[in-house]
């Protein structure tokens, strides 16, 4: 009978331990939860920062491309000046001079609005 009584209490302090047990795995669970909500939270936030950066990296190579082909076109164009500018002095070799300044003004006129822009005034 003695026996029994200790196999008894042996039982009642293994339930005891294993309640202990799986109320601190418990805890653990709900801490581990909380930390991959918080972390998906996180995983989210760096998801959508990242496509903006992608967007604005996208906007900023169109507009880097567009850049490009322009100053191209302002390249031929200069270009395309220079050659008439010398093809007119080449066959008219009485007025270097004015064949030479008929090609500039087109250059300037591109490039006036430019000029006229008023700088801001830092204080």
């Amino acid at each position: 009978m003695a026996t029994n009584i200790l196999v008894e209490k042996a039982k009642e302090q293994n339930i005891q331990i294993l309640q202990f047990q799986n109320q601190k795995l418990s805890e653990q669970l709900g801490n581990l939860k909380q930390q991959i909500s918080t972390l998906d939270g996180n995983v989210s936030k760096y998801e959508e920062e990242k496509k903006r950066y992608a967007d604005t990296l996208l906007c900023v190579g169109r507009i880097w491309d567009q850049l490009n082909a322009d100053m191209r076109d302002l390249c031929s164009r200069c270009t395309a000046g220079n050659a008439a500018a010398a093809a007119a002095a080449a066959a008219d070799p009485s007025a270097p001079a004015a064949s030479a300044d008929a090609a500039a003004p087109a250059v300037d006129a591109a490039v006036a609005p430019a000029d006229e822009e008023e700088e801001p005034e830092w204080d």
